[in-house]
């Protein structure tokens, strides 16, 4: 692919934000028998039913279809989730079970605005609901909230058991000063004998991959990984970090042979494009075309585009560095996580934004987080 030539960063990140995109014409199909696509098994047999379910059926086949979209990374098992509930938002509104996860299915559209307000309303009547607490934690957390997050894992005490309680509190803790004593504790965690369930489990092994990264150690982070997806291989998230190290040691093929076959899961096409770029593979071009043309689908579909992914695309893959600050910035109006602030500031650097990086060393500052590849970004601005 061949980038445009460079310009002023702040022109072309107006630009990039005033254009308009011209969406093409509808494709029709020439009869009823082409097909458009093929709907994978898990899509058929998690659907929504066809008539309203009792409440603790639906509950549990919501929660499989958000466990599903998260799997696979698939906004529709959202879609079939809020369908699975509506029936009982409708005649159960004040109930909490419902409540908490139709928050968690806006938590994962990244509509935090809603989902902070149902679960505070929540759980200002039901304060016992443990999850509800959690998640609210992460949702505070994502927006750099910290003393709100810090406040919600500590209401969860009492509510859940232990080992989540600390967990919650050793990810905001890692976010907000040194993460080596937060890591060691953890990691003492690990080896307890105290009882954990495996999702918890793969939620102490996923923070202490991040831990591992934000330490700059490429190599425990994928060993963190390994743990953590030996009880749910699927795990997409834990997949895109161990993808992530493997492309910081350079092992650029073992990314290639994870994803070359799972090209319909967004954040595995985006890494493989990257790989595949780096080693010269013959259908890199191909691999990013795909991931180009998903994200201008989604963005003609109107669908929620992960800002952060999109940004690291333009200055990986596509080499434009004044596309990737502009989309940058507009992801961390949403959301402020450790790798927000990472594409943030390495877009800034790719385009000697000065005031940008001024701003990345505030959010520092103010909140003092330590993360080494934010650091070295930083350290070697001109």
């Amino acid at each position: 692919m061949v980038s445009k030539p460079a310009s002023r960063c702040r022109l072309a990140a107006a630009a990039l934000l005033l254009c308009q995109v011209c969406s093409a014409a509808p494709y029709t199909p020439a009869s009823d028998q082409v097909v458009l696509a093929h709907l994978p098994d898990s899509l058929r047999a998690l659907a929504p039913p066809s008539r309203p379910l009792e409440h603790d059926q639906a509950l549990t086949l919501a929660q499989q279809q958000i466990h599903q979209a998260r799997r696979e990374g698939d906004p529709r098992f959202l879609g079939y989730a809020e369908a699975t509930l509506e029936p009982l938002l409708s005649s159960e509104p004040n109930d909490p079970a419902v409540g908490i996860m139709m928050a968690t299915i806006e938590q994962s559209r990244h509509q935090y605005l809603q989902a902070r307000s149902r679960l505070k309303k929540i759980l200002k009547a039901h304060p016992e609901q443990g999850q509800g607490w959690l998640t609210l934690a992460v949702i505070e957390r994502v927006q750099a909230n910290y003393h709100a997050a810090r406040q919600a894992c500590r209401e969860s005490a009492g509510h859940l058991p232990p080992s989540a309680t600390v967990i919650c509190q050793a990810s905001i803790e890692a976010l907000t000063g040194p993460p080596g004593p937060v890591y060691q504790r953890l990691q003492r965690l690990a080896d307890s004998p105290l009882p954990m369930s495996d999702a918890q489990r793969r939620w102490m092994f996923t923070e202490l991959a991040e831990m591992a990264w934000q330490q700059g150690d490429a190599e425990q982070t994928l060993a963190y990984t390994r743990q953590g997806l030996a009880s749910e291989p699927g795990d997409r998230y834990l997949r895109f970090l161990k993808a992530d190290a493997q492309l910081a040691l350079g092992n650029n093929q073992a990314v290639i042979d994870a994803w070359q076959h799972q090209l319909a899961i967004d954040g595995g096409l985006l890494r493989l494009a990257i790989a595949a770029q780096r080693a010269g593979h013959p259908r890199a071009e191909h691999w990013a075309d795909l991931y180009q043309q998903r994200l201008k689908a989604a963005e003609q579909a109107r669908q929620q585009l992960h800002l952060r992914e999109q940004a690291r695309f333009q200055l990986e893959v596509l080499k434009q560095p004044q596309a990737a600050l502009a989309t940058a910035k507009r992801n961390w109006q949403i959301q402020k996580e450790p790798a927000d602030l990472r594409i943030l500031t390495a877009t800034a650097r790719a385009c000697h934004d000065r005031d940008t990086l001024a701003l990345a060393r505030q959010f520092i500052d103010q909140h003092g987080l330590q993360d080494q590849r934010v650091a070295s970004l930083l350290g070697e601005t001109p």
